[in-house]
């Protein structure tokens, strides 16, 4: 049987323990780093936060490319909106 790494959460709550990959046959909580980097932010960009403020920060943020996405469609669609 071939088992792929998976990012899982927890739905109900928001804790730095909530996030796991599976790697060499057991669940680890992902660090802050590799949240960053899940979540697309540049490396660096939480650092000297905690590891709770870190899990907060990506659980409730929006991949920065998906924001530029949807903020250029929205100019698109509104031109007298410019940046």
């Amino acid at each position: 049987t071939q088992v792929i790494p998976a990012l899982v959460t927890n739905r109900t709550r928001h804790h730095p323990g909530d996030c796991y990959i599976y790697e060499a046959g057991r669940l680890r909580i992902l660090d802050g780093d590799e949240r960053e980097a899940f979540a697309g932010f540049p490396a660096g960009w939480s650092a000297g936060f905690s590891e709770t403020a870190r899990a907060l920060f990506y659980g409730n943020a929006i991949v920065p490319q998906a924001a530029q996405w949807i903020a250029q469609h929205i100019v698109k669609s509104e031109p007298a909106i410019s940046f």
